[in-house]
């Protein structure tokens, strides 16, 4: 992407001085560069042709700066073309070198600061130097991700260093105001270049909001009080641009404010969660507890993932599955999805990522379902131990789930490397957390209908309840949990997790 467009020439060749009409059509066309018109040389889109006053009778339908006294009426209607009524093509070519050797040494700038290692700081940098004001870029926390590290932000007023995040971010008061302010709400959706004017202070800035993977991920932000086409094409340059760099760093390792990655990082390496962090990412949309989460973990056969394979593979995932944070270290991908963000269930990420996993070799395990955010290392050794348990059983299967391994890997191991907790079912919880809140007898029922090797008229007379009441909780407590209770491991689990619960109680 070049940063240069016939928007963008039309207002820095007013600003030099030139008495110059823009005909408008279409989108505006990037440039590369410019040239004399000669007739028999092929039309480039990306070069701007200049037709010398003298030169009355040429017509082109590309871009083209006409120079001299023209009428309009006689230039094309469907065509973008400027007309430039000084007619001192020197003091003209002047003014178009010196400002296509600054667009190119900007996307030069851009193209280096892409292999940086503080690519956000540099690239609000560029941006800074262009625009001749403060330029940054935060996340969906207000942190400070990307600024001009020429600057001091203790100097500036409207940011705060903050000791929980460890960098600097927008001011308490200005988050309050922003956090209460319904007209600043309504800008969290837009796409593209935006005009912002703070209704209560009047202050101005452009922006554009970066969203990655349908999820909003932060702002870029322009201390400008006034807007162009111009400058709204040179804040969408330096937005997607920033806007790769943060896909390039969701797959490499965490921003300092992208909570959910953190979390993942911590386990990969394999370091206890911090309880204030944990409490910092439940307070984003989608994953505020108490919610519905699972986790996983994912594999290349014998370990061989390249960085343009891992970064193929995230990227799919994450397009596949909007409600999920990747980390990739050592040969493994590790993810956590927010179901309610991804409006899927298991089954459905299952279907969703088939294609993707096969074609790629890789091998998949996740977790049970649990509800909070804080519960997460947990379920990730659940999802571990299932990967495990597929590789030493050299399972085919490129998808596993642990409730399908639960039975035979808790005879195998027993509790030795999971708890007995991490070990029952779900779908028994699930039953008591309905029980508890709607007064009923489903976990009891089908307890009761189990030991009793499904026998109606035994369970019916010890739950002294009329045997056409019993199959109603029978198909209530299939919709709860999803359980199919004709699979004969299925009910295996769930014997085995009330025989545990069973002598848990009595033990405690």
């Amino acid at each position: 992407m070049r940063l240069l467009n016939t928007d963008i020439l039309y207002e820095k060749l007013i600003e030099a001085g030139f008495d110059i009409t823009l005909h408008r059509h279409g989108l505006p066309a990037e440039l590369s560069g410019y040239r004399f018109h000669f007739p028999d040389r092929q039309a480039d889109p990306a070069i701007l042709e200049i037709c010398p006053a003298d030169d009355a009778d040429t017509i082109l339908t590309g871009p083209a700066l006409y120079l001299g006294a023209r009428n309009p009426d006689d230039l094309p209607d469907d065509a973008l073309w400027y007309l430039c009524r000084d007619a001192d093509e020197k003091r003209v070519l002047n003014c178009l070198e010196e400002l296509f050797c600054a667009c190119r040494e900007t996307d030069a700038a851009m193209a280096l600061a892409r292999v940086s290692p503080e690519t956000l700081n540099r690239i609000c940098s560029i941006a800074t130097d262009y625009f001749q004001t403060f330029c940054f870029v935060h996340d969906e926390q207000f942190c400070l991700i990307g600024y001009d590290r020429r600057l001091d932000l203790s100097t500036i007023t409207g940011f705060e260093y903050s000791e929980q995040y460890g960098c600097y971010m927008q001011a308490t008061s200005v988050l309050n105001d922003f956090r209460t302010n319904p007209a600043y709400q309504r800008t969290l959706h837009t796409e593209g270049c935006q005009f912002w004017t703070d209704p209560d202070s009047e202050e101005c800035c452009l922006y554009m909001n970066l969203f990655l993977y349908g999820r909003y991920h932060g702002r870029f932000i322009v201390s400008l009080r006034d807007n162009t086409p111009g400058r709204a094409a040179a804040v969408e340059y330096f937005g997607k641009a920033l806007l790769e760099t943060l896909a390039a760093e969701s797959l490499a390792g965490p921003r300092s404010g992208d909570l959910v990655t953190r979390l993942l990082k911590r386990y990969a390496d394999g370091e206890s969660p911090v309880p204030s962090a944990i409490a910092a990412a439940e307070k984003l949309p989608g994953w505020d507890s108490p919610g519905s989460f699972v986790c996983g973990i994912l594999r290349l056969y014998n370990d061989q993932l390249n960085t343009y394979m891992v970064r193929s593979v995230c990227t799919g995932i994450l397009e596949r599955i909007p409600g999920s944070s990747l980390y990739y270290a050592e040969g493994r991908i590790y993810i956590l999805i927010s179901l309610r963000l991804a409006q899927m269930r298991t089954s459905d990420i299952r279907m969703g990522l088939s294609e993707l996993i096969r074609e790629s070799l890789l091998k998949a395990a996740v977790s049970d379902e649990f509800s909070t955010l804080a519960d997460y290392p947990q379920y990730m050794k659940q999802a571990a131990a299932c990967l495990r348990y597929m590789e030493q059983n050299r399972l085919t299967d490129w998808f596993g789930e642990f409730r399908q391994i639960a039975v035979p890997y808790w005879l195998r191991n027993g509790t030795t490397e999971l708890p007995a907790s991490l070990l029952t079912a779900r779908g028994i919880r699930l039953l008591q957390q309905y029980d508890a809140a709607n007064d009923t007898e489903l976990c009891r029922t089908l307890q009761v209908y189990l030991l009793h090797e499904r026998n109606a008229t035994v369970t019916s007379r010890i739950l002294r309840i009329h045997r056409s009441t019993l199959p109603h909780r029978l198909t209530k407590i299939e919709e709860i949990t999803g359980l199919n209770l004709d699979h004969f491991p299925t009910r295996m689990h769930l014997l085995m997790s009330f025989a545990w619960m069973t002598d848990h109680f009595a033990h405690t």
